[in-house]
């Protein structure tokens, strides 16, 4: 399993929020460093993923699109 890690300013408390999400491709990878990351929420819709890491500081909760492959959609 891949990990794919990024990284969004919360818009509730302008915090940097850097999260992880787990891809489900086979791949083995080493888990991110927890100290660092957050591992998000995802779910997989049709030909996409929508990942929603949780801000640590005031627990506001983001949606983001990814494709199959991994890559953030705009």
């Amino acid at each position: 399993m891949s990990f794919i890690k990024n990284e969004h300013i919360c818009p509730k408390c302008k915090k940097a929020v850097k999260y992880y999400w787990i891809l489900p491709d086979g791949a083995m990878q080493r888990f991110p460093d927890s100290s660092i990351y957050i591992c998000a929420n995802w779910d997989s819709y049709g030909n996409e993923y929508i990942v929603s890491p949780c801000c640590g500081n005031c627990g506001n909760i983001e949606s983001f699109h990814y494709s199959k492959e991994g890559k953030l959609i705009s």
